[in-house]
Formats: structure tokens, sequence, C-alpha cells
């Protein structure tokens, strides 16, 4: 289905750094229906999605939470780089990710 309709129901809880909404690489992938793979230097990443392969500098670190260690990464960067807006609502404390475009 399309992010704009669907909820995004996430196993462990997303993780907030200095304002940055992180998740966990599972679930974005999930949702955004790409491959996400954190490079060497833990600041690049490979996303495939479709037959499209692209990389993405990360200007936020990687965080590692829980028990056993979960990779989560920033969301909004990700998102926006396949193409999604993501608008936060304050008063609700909701994340939209929306599909750019028609």
């Amino acid at each position: 289905g399309a992010l704009s309709r669907e909820l995004m129901l996430v196993q462990k809880p997303a993780y907030i750094v200095n304002g940055s909404t992180y998740l966990p690489i599972q679930e974005l992938e999930k949702y955004l229906h790409a491959k996400i793979t954190l490079m060497n230097n833990n600041r690049m990443l490979k996303i495939q999605k479709g037959e499209q392969e692209t990389r993405l500098q990360l200007s936020l670190n990687p965080v590692y939470r829980g028990s056993p260690r979960s990779l989560y990464l920033p969301l909004r960067p990700i998102a926006e780089h396949l193409g999604y807006k993501v608008i936060f609502n304050q008063q609700e404390k909701l994340i939209t990710v929306r599909k750019n475009g028609p």
C-alpha cells in the first residue's frame, strides 16, 4: 500500500536524538519498500529500491539501541532521498510520510 494510507506500526519504538527521529533499519526497509545497507564507514548507505540503486551520505550517525543491539537510522534523510516528504505534527506528536508528486 501507499505510505500515505498505511499506519506505520513499529515493533521497536522510534528513538529521538537531538530532534531527529530514528527508526530500526528493518522498519525503514519495510515501509519505504527498499533494501538499505550500511557501508563500512557508517556514514554511507547503499539503498536499493526496485531496480534502482543509490548511495546516501549521512550527516547524522547511525545509533545502536536495545538488547540485542538494533541498528537505528534517521528517518528524514532516507525518506527524502527516496522521494518522500516527512511532516512532523508537534501538537499530535505524529510523523506523516507521504510520497512526493501526484
